[in-house]
């Protein structure tokens, strides 16, 4: 990887790097890279690398902890999602009481909204008759 000429906001100078590069660094496909460059995520330098090829600007770490070499590289990543979803798997026994509430509660909210229909039907039943009553003696005026 290059050194650029840009100094990032931290002080630290951001590196150059080829397409496919960038994406090692950051785990995604070389598509995803250009269009994190497209939409301007990632900066594309002014530099061209050999053969013409397009360099990123890939901002210095931002945190002392990641101011060595590549702190955090795609395994270490891994390994922080696996912990993630272990986590998760912990917290989704708390969840299933929550859910089952949440579906009674559905059940509920459904069974009240039918009552209210069928309460406008009759309503809207009684509102026909009134009027007919009412033309009807009007009639007979």
């Amino acid at each position: 990887m290059r050194s650029a000429a840009n100094v990032s906001t931290n002080g630290s100078p951001d590196r150059l790097a080829t397409v496919v590069e960038a994406a090692d660094i950051l785990g995604i496909t070389p598509d995803a890279v250009r269009s994190r460059l497209r939409r301007g995520t990632l900066k594309p330098s002014p530099e061209r690398g050999e053969d013409g090829e397009v360099l990123v600007i890939m901002p210095a770490p931002r945190s002392a902890d990641q101011s060595g070499d590549q702190s955090e590289t795609v395994s270490d990543k891994s390994i922080d999602q696996s912990a993630d979803k272990s986590a998760t798997d912990r917290d989704s026994s708390s969840t299933v009481p929550l859910v089952d509430e949440m579906r009674e509660e559905v059940a509920f909210l459904r069974e009240e909204l039918r009552r209210e229909r069928e309460a406008r039907v009759e309503e809207k039943r009684r509102h026909d008759t009134i009027l007919r009553v009412d033309n009807t003696c009007q009639g007979l005026i």
